[in-house]
C-alpha cells in the first residue's frame, strides 16, 4: 500500500528576510543546554513562540549565533502521553540528511579517495545501469538525470539489494544539463561512501556528525546508530502518528537521502561549524561547497546537499529543508554567513509546520518589527461559533466545502474541484493543469515509476476501473492532486500525490479526499487560517446573517448550510 514518502521543499528561506538582529537582542545567553548552548530565550520572545504553542506549533527552534544564542521547546513530544518537547528532543531531519552526505563526499573528494569525475561505477563494481555512468558532481548536485527513488520510505533493504534496485533507474534527462531532484542520487553517493570507508552509518556518525569541540550532534531515526534523547511523534498528513524509528539498520532506501535525526540545537550548531571549516575530520567549509554549483535559473543555486541564493535582500543564504515521509517531522535550516549565524526550526504536527513558523516570523525579522503573533485571538473561541461552523455549506455556483469542528478550531476541507481553488488559492492554474494531467498519467502507469506505483494499488484493492480528479491545491509549497481512484471489486480510494519538476513522484498518500486548511479564531471575531500564505491570501471565515462569509482571493461570498 501507498505510504508518504520524505521529501525536500524548495528552501523556504528564501522567501523570508534576512535580519535576524532584533530577534537575537533578544535571546538569552545565561542558560546551559545542548552542547553548552542556551536552552531559553528571552520572555518577550518566548511570549511570542508560546503564541504559536498555543496556535498548534509543537517543535523546536534553535538560532546560534557567534556570541547569542536562542534555544526554545513548545508543545507536545507525544500526544498520546502528553510528553513535553524540550530542547533534547530528537526529530528526524529528512532530507537535510543529504547536506550531511554531501559533506562526507566533499571530504573524500578533498582527501583523494575519489575525484568529481568518478563515476558511480568505477567505485561500485555491482552496479549497471545509466546511473553506472553518473559522476560524483553530476550526483551531488541532481544532475545525473536519474529517477527519484528505488523505493517506499518503510522498504527495509540491503545495500546489495539498493544496488540492484539502482541498476535498473531510467535516465529521465540528459546527465549534466538540467536539475532533476533524486533520492536515488544521494543513495549511490552514500553507498560510495559505505564502500571507501569503514560503512556509511559509521563513518557519518565517527566523522561528519560532530561538532567543533568534537563531540555527537546525531545519528540515525531508523536503525544504528541510534540518537541519544527522547524522540518526538510525528503526525502524518492522514494524521496518524508517524513511524517511531529504530528497527533494522537496513535502510538503503534512505541512507543518504534521509534518516539522519538530531535536535535542532544540533542541527544549528553543525551547520555553523560545517560552514565555517570548524569541524575537526572534515575538510569542508563554504568555499568548499560553493566552487561546486549548478544555476537553476530561478534565482537559487543548488549546491551539494543545499540551495545558494547569492544575492537575496543584500545577503547570501545557505538553507535546506526536509520532513513528510512516513515519520511526520518538518525541518528547515539556514546559514547567513556574514552574520555567522545558524537558525534551525523542527516541528513534528500538522498545525503549524517549521516552514509555516519561518514564513510567519522571517516578514517582521528582515523589518525589524516586532515578531508577529499568529492569526489567533488571546481569548478562546466561542464553542458556539465553533459549534455554528461546522458542517456542509454551499457557495452559489462554486461548489461546497466542509467545515469540521476541531475543538478550538475548525477544518476546512473543500468538497468540489471549484472549491479547491477558492478555498486553497495555486500560484499559476496552467501549472495546477499541468500537474494533474501528469499525475493522472502517473496513475494511469504511462511512466515507469507510475507503472510500479499502479502495481502496488492493484496488488491492494485489484483492477483499478476508473481514475477521477478531485482537485489540486498548493500546501508546503507543492502541487497536490487529489484523485478518487476506482477498482473493479467496487472499492473507491481517495489518494493525493506531489509531482516533483521531471513528473517523479515527490509525495503521495491514500485516504484523503480534499486537502484540509485549520482556521482558529482570530481577534476581529472571524475565523482565519494559520497558514502565512492563506492568511496574506485574505482567506477567512466569519459567521453573518443569513449564512458564513468565506472571504477567498476573489472577494468575499456568502455559503448557506447544506440541506
Amino acid at each position: 500500500m501507498w505510504t508518504p514518502r520524505s521529501r525536500r521543499h524548495p528552501c523556504a528561506l528564501a522567501a523570508g528576510a534576512l535580519s535576524l538582529a532584533l530577534l537575537l537582542a533578544a535571546c538569552s545567553t545565561d542558560v546551559d543546554g545542548p552542547g553548552g548552548e542556551a536552552s531559553v530565550c528571552d520572555p518577550a520572545t518566548d511570549a511570542v513562540f508560546r503564541a504559536w504553542e498555543r496556535a498548534g506549533f509543537d517543535g523546536s527552534i534553535a538560532i546560534i549565533g557567534p556570541d547569542l544564542t536562542c534555544v526554545g521547546a513548545y508543545g507536545v513530544a507525544d500526544p498520546a502521553t502528553g510528553r513535553a518537547n524540550t530542547p533534547d528532543t530528537v526529530f528526524s531531519i529528512g532530507s537535510i540528511t543529504k547536506a550531511v552526505t554531501a559533506a562526507a563526499i566533499t571530504d573524500l573528494v578533498a582527501d583523494g579517495a575519489l575525484t568529481l569525475e568518478t563515476t558511480a561505477g568505477e567505485v561500485l563494481s555491482g552496479l549497471d545501469g545509466p546511473v553506472a555512468d553518473a559522476t560524483i558532481d553530476q550526483l551531488l548536485l541532481h544532475t545525473s538525470g536519474i529517477d527519484g527513488a528505488i523505493g517506499r520510505d518503510d522498504d527495509t533493504i540491503t545495500a546489495a539489494e539498493a544496488i540492484d534496485r539502482l541498476g535498473g533507474l531510467d535516465r529521465l534527462t540528459d546527465a549534466g544539463t538540467e536539475f532533476n531532484y533524486s533520492n536515488a542520487g544521494y543513495v549511490t553517493l552514500a553507498l560510495v561512501v559505505d564502500e571507501l570507508t569503514d560503512g556509511y552509518r559509521n563513518h557519518v556518525v565517527a566523522e561528519v556528525l560532530r561538532s567543533a569541540d568534537d563531540e555527537p550532534v546525531g545519528a540515525f531515526w531508523y536503525g544504528d546508530p541510534a540518537p541519544e534523547g527522547p524522540r518526538a511523534v510525528g503526525e502524518q498528513d492522514d494524521g496518524e502518528p508517524g513511524h517511531a524509528g529504530g528497527g533494522s539498520s537496513d535502510r538503503w532506501v534512505l541512507d543518504g537521502a534521509g534518516g539522519v535525526a538530531m535536535t535542532p540545537a544540533d542541527l544549528a550548531r553543525w551547520t555553523r561549524d560545517l560552514m565555517t571549516g570548524a569541524l575537526p575530520d572534515l575538510d569542508v567549509d563554504e568555499a568548499r561547497l560553493a566552487g561546486l554549483v549548478f544555476d537553476r535559473g530561478d534565482g537559487t543555486v543548488e549546491a551539494p546537499g543545499w540551495v545558494f541564493i547569492p544575492e537575496a535582500f543584500g545577503e547570501r543564504l545557505w538553507g535546506t529543508s526536509g520532513g513528510g515521509g512516513g515519520v511526520g517531522h518538518e525541518m528547515t535550516v539556514g546559514w547567513l554567513p556574514e552574520r555567522r549565524l545558524a537558525i534551525a526550526i523542527a516541528s513534528n504536527s500538522g498545525d503549524v509546520r517549521a516552514d509555516t513558523l519561518l514564513q510567519a516570523i522571517l516578514p517582521a525579522i528582515v523589518a525589524d518589527e516586532p515578531l508577529p503573533r499568529p492569526a489567533t485571538s488571546e481569548t478562546a473561541p466561542d464553542r458556539a461559533d465553533i459549534e455554528a461552523l461546522a458542517g456542509r455549506w454551499e457557495l452559489d455556483g462554486l461548489g461546497g466545502f466542509e467545515v469540521v469542528d476541531d475543538g478550538d478550531a475548525v477544518l476546512v476541507a473543500a468538497a468540489d474541484p471549484a472549491t479547491f481553488a477558492l478555498l486553497f488559492p495555486i500560484p499559476d492554474p496552467d501549472e495546477a493543469a499541468d500537474h494533474e494531467a501528469r499525475t493522472l498519467e502517473v496513475v494511469d502507469g504511462g511512466t515507469t515509476e507510475g507503472a510500479a506505483e499502479r502495481a502496488r494499488l492493484e496488488a491492494d484493492f485489484g483492477p483499478i476501473a476508473g481514475i477521477e480528479v478531485l482537485g489540486t491545491a498548493w500546501i508546503d509549497i507543492e502541487y497536490r492532486t487529489y484523485l478518487s481512484v476506482a477498482f473493479e471489486g467496487g472499492d473507491e480510494v481517495p489518494i493525493w500525490l506531489a509531482l516533483d519538476e521531471t513528473g517523479s513522484i515527490a509525495a503521495a498518500e491514500l485516504g484523503s479526499t480534499s486537502p484540509t486548511l485549520r482556521h482558529v479564531a482570530a481577534d476581529d471575531g472571524g475565523f482565519a487560517p494559520l497558514d502565512p500564505a492563506a492568511a496574506d491570501a485574505g482567506l477567512g471565515l466569519r459567521l453573518v446573517e443569513g449564512g458564513l462569509e468565506v472571504a477567498h482571493p476573489g472577494g468575499r461570498s456568502v455559503a448557506t448550510r447544506s440541506e
